[in-house]
């Protein structure tokens, strides 16, 4: 095992989630070949291997130029390898040199996480490395040299790395850096073809992208809006320190808008905070652009969005995309027309010409008059000439011409704005009409996805229908891409708004409509199954994103199960996603209340999992009398104790209960609970509960059972490979108090935030708050109370109200111990008030006069004992305190001018007892 000065190689096998989904039988075999070849690699170049998460290895080198030698190795032969049809793996790596961090076997630290997001920078078939492994480059094989690719800012890590890559025989060409923003955050989408006849239009807009607040494209249906955002968004990119998209298509409600922004700038509110807020906490006064596309189905709520992040980011600029102006206050601007049509030179025809491309022989002059008169019929609307390409390209100008002229006309009497959405209405019935039925009853059912859709989704929800049979829904899929009926980008696919409105309109027409939606919600389902096993292994960032890729599905197979009262439906969409809640997807503790109100007094299977997951909402966020009467309804009509999904009952009840001073009930429900969990073998779970038993067992005031459990927890969290678990265990083993020393507990809690935050992780990044003030205590109390008070603050404006109560009685005990008695004796009596958690007595004492406040002197070391194992206590809305203790000061004894303030002024920032 290499110590001191350790290059880390990290591999990874690009695509290999679908490939198992489709060919799990072909991808066994080339995976085990895959781990063949490089076992023996990695040993020839004295590679040792510490990590095998997931689909590749952690592997350390004593030499940067031994790891270089092994990449390199390791991709030729893959490259050479025969795999099984239809599998071709291909491996991106990632490489960096530093200073290992080592124990028990296992390397931690910055260096190991670099290396780490490096790998996720690039290609499969692709090297890059660091500054630092590219100064030691030395040795590499004939062929073999190294090149810069530009600098990236690796997620979760301060500084930008200056990224180089292998290039040569055998390796894959190094291209531009994958993004290494949050895989959450939306990217401008990549426009099929050259911009035609768009270069006045996109310098107009590029000009007051750069000058305004609000920007909006604006016009009919088809005219191509989106792809001129598209293109002035890249080329502003330089402009701004970010560039933002959201694609609107998947929101139907104004109220999912504003968390629909924070989802893809990487800002998802946590519970009890505005998404907006969340936003402009992220965004403070960088220079972003948020492009939103096509808003106009959202009306007002587009309007009090832009406004309220104008207002929350002074950097902030807003480009839009609409049918008409949002009628934001200073908004401008600019008006998108048809192309123009009227000679065969016109930009309408150059469209065609350049969609068409090889297919074309420009002297043929038949052929291009022709276009000329398509492009007349349509009106020069884009999307309009890129369906009748499509034909042109299967059955020639000429004959798509003339069916054009037999088959519609433009309505000259109509306005001609509605006269423009008519021809496109037009185009897409004649593109429709010219289907084969089988095309059209997929297309139609396609138009119940909210947004994009993988091909076995596509299947799932088309084939089960009126399409099933003899047809290959992927064979049709592929015909209606050509036809530009259907949108491809990557391994997902969409419809065009337009187009899934007109699909919607046929789907209706059939006796499949409310099937095809039973359908998508059954698939929705059985996803989330898919995707709640993945999010609990070693991948669970490769998870996240696919959850992320569905969402748009779940939020619509929610609501709509909702509005038609399928309880089982709801109820299986937030169980599913319980632990989600809590991590990353606050948006769903909304949806477990909304179900919890309407499905849960009604018996059924899921009764008890529901009430748990609306009962640990409650809690959460502030209410821990409802949330633990709403958990003990969920133990009490729970079939089979400790079985459930997720345990969901106990996990839920376990934070209720220590919240509510009942930390010995807490600890008898965890340690029955994992007995059900290590029997059924989920080492997942069974690491997360005993993480909740280290917490119950500190509270409970057994340090010694803490410390052992603290141990066991981050042992069985090891074997997992999950970053969640693994985050939270290290938390509970640092705040178990066990003895490692302040600075390898800090060393741990740096580790625990890498993991978070390689998966976005906002719960345990958040709960490390906890953990660094207990470690500050170890120093002075002074550190200690400036810290409490940051993280209380933070926590508070982050919405975990449960963790902001926690560090409001640390810094009671902070203050006793600094001898700010006053100071102290008031936020004590707010923290009782909030009703929360661990009393620091055992009896509640008489309220005292503020001349008498010096009189706790004695119970100092009880609240210090009992405020370091306060680590769960929760209230309604801790208001900020640390102004108004930092005006006060060590040195300030006027007790009855203070005690009289604080109880007659408003503004006070606690309540008294």
């Amino acid at each position: 095992m290499p110590s001191g000065t350790v290059t880390f190689l990290f591999t990874d096998v690009e695509g290999s989630t679908p490939a198992w989904e489709r060919y799990e039988r072909e991808m066994g075999a080339a995976h085990a070949r895959h781990d063949e070849i490089l076992q023996e690699v990695l040993s020839d170049h004295g590679g040792y291997v510490f990590s095998t998460g997931g689909d590749g290895v952690g592997a350390a080198f004593s030499t940067a130029s031994a790891a270089l030698r092994s990449a390199v190795a390791i991709q030729r032969a893959l490259g050479v390898e025969r795999w099984p049809a239809p599998i071709t793996l291909r491996v991106r790596m990632g490489l960096h040199t530093g200073v290992a961090v080592e124990r028990e076997g296992d390397y931690f630290g910055a260096s190991v996480v670099r290396a780490a997001r490096l790998m996720a920078l690039t290609d499969g078939g692709c090297v890059v490395l660091s500054a630092a492994t590219a100064a030691l480059a030395t040795g590499l094989p004939a062929g073999v040299e190294v090149v810069a690719l530009g600098t990236a800012r690796l997620k979760g890590l301060a500084a930008p790395e200056q990224v180089f890559a292998l290039r040569g025989d055998g390796i894959g060409e190094p291209h531009a850096l994958v993004d290494a923003r949050d895989p959450r955050a939306g990217r401008v989408p990549r426009v099929s073809g050259a911009l035609v006849g768009r270069g006045e239009e996109l310098a107009e807009l590029v000009r007051l992208v750069g000058e305004d607040r609000v920007v909006v494209v604006t016009g009919a249906g088809g005219v191509g809006k989106t792809a001129l955002a598209a293109a002035t968004a890249k080329a502003c990119a330089d402009k701004f320190d970010e560039v933002w998209w959201v694609d609107l298509t998947t929101i139907a409600r104004d109220e999912d808008l504003a968390g629909a922004v924070a989802d893809t700038v990487g800002a998802p509110a946590t519970p009890g905070e505005e998404a907006v807020r969340a936003v402009g906490r992220l965004v403070g006064s960088r220079r972003v652009l948020v492009v939103l596309d096509n808003c106009e189905h959202l009306g007002g709520g587009v309007r009090e969005v832009a406004d309220r992040l104008g207002d929350a980011c002074s950097g902030l600029v807003i480009l839009a995309t609409s049918r008409e102006r949002l009628g934001v206050v200073g908004e401008r601007s600019v008006r998108v027309t048809p192309l123009p049509c009227a000679s065969p030179d016109s930009a309408s025809v150059a469209l065609l010409v350049s969609r068409l491309g090889a297919d074309l022989v420009l002297d043929d002059v038949e052929s291009m008059n022709a276009l000329a008169e398509i492009a007349a019929r349509v009106d020069g609307l884009p999307l309009a000439l890129e369906l009748a390409a499509a034909r042109c390209r299967q059955l020639g100008p000429v004959e798509v011409a003339e069916r054009l002229g037999h088959e519609f006309g433009l309505l000259a009497d109509d306005s001609r704005t509605v006269q423009r959405q008519h021809t496109l209405d037009d185009t897409l019935r004649w593109s429709v009409d010219l289907l084969a039925p089988i095309e059209r009853l997929v297309l139609a059912g396609l138009s119940v996805f909210a947004g994009p859709f993988s091909l076995s989704a596509a299947e799932a929800v088309t084939a089960g229908g009126k399409a099933a049979g003899a047809w290959r829904v992927d064979a049709v899929i592929g015909s209606l891409v050509d036809k530009s009926l259907v949108e491809r980008s990557g391994r997902r696919f969409r419809l065009l708004q337009t187009t899934q409105a007109f699909a919607r309109s046929l789907l209706e027409q059939t006796d499949d409509n409310e099937p095809a939606h039973a359908r998508l919600a059954a698939y929705v389902l059985d996803r989330l199954g898919v995707i709640t096993d993945g999010l609990a292994g070693s991948a669970e960032a490769e998870w996240v994103v696919a959850l992320d890729e569905e969402w748009a599905n779940v939020r619509q197979v929610f609501h709509d199960a909702v509005t038609h009262d399928d309880a089982e439906t709801a109820a299986g969409v937030v169980i599913s996603l319980a632990y989600e809640a809590f991590l990353r997807r606050p948006e769903v503790f909304g949806w477990a209340e909304i179900a919890a109100a309407r499905f849960g007094a009604q018996h059924g299977a899921h009764r008890h999992e529901l009430l748990a997951v609306a009962g640990l909402a409650v809690w959460m966020q502030g209410d821990v009398a409802r949330g633990l009467a709403l958990c003990e309804q969920a133990l009490a009509c729970d079939p089979d104790p400790g079985h459930a999904r997720f345990a969901l009952p106990e996990a839920a009840a376990v934070g209720a209960l220590i919240f509510s001073g009942q930390a010995p009930r807490a600890v008898e429900l965890c340690e029955r609970t994992i007995e059900a969990i290590v029997a059924r073998g989920d080492q997942w779970l069974e690491a997360h509960m005993r993480g909740n038993l280290v917490f119950a067992l500190a509270n409970a005031g057994l340090p010694d059972e803490a410390r052992r459990q603290a141990r066991r927890a981050v042992e069985v969290a090891k074997l997992t490979g999950n970053p969640t678990v693994g985050a939270y265990t290290r938390v509970a083993f640092v705040m178990a108090g066990t003895g490692a020393g302040r600075d390898l507990d800090a060393a741990i809690l740096d580790e625990s935030r890498l993991l978070a935050l390689s998966v976005s992780n906002t719960w345990a990044i958040n709960l490390l708050a906890s953990a660094e003030v207990q470690l500050a205590n170890l120093g002075s109390a002074e550190e200690g109370l400036s810290r409490a008070l940051n993280a209380a603050q933070t926590l508070h404006d982050a919405g975990w109200v449960t963790n902001a109560w926690t560090m409001l009685w640390s810094v009671c005990t902070l203050l006793f111990t600094l001898g700010r008695d006053d100071d102290g004796y008031v936020l004590l009596g707010g923290c009782r008030a909030s009703g929360v958690g661990l009393q620091p007595f055992q009896t509640e004492p008489a309220p005292m006069e503020a001349g008498q406040l010096r009189h706790l002197r004695p119970h100092q070391q009880t609240l210090t004992d009992t405020g370091t194992r306060a680590t769960f206590c929760r209230a309604r809305g801790p208001r900020p305190i640390d102004g108004y203790l930092a005006g006060r000061g060590a040195g300030h004894h006027d007790d009855e001018a203070d005690g009289a303030a604080a109880r007659s002024s408003p503004d006070s920032p606690v309540w008294l007892p």
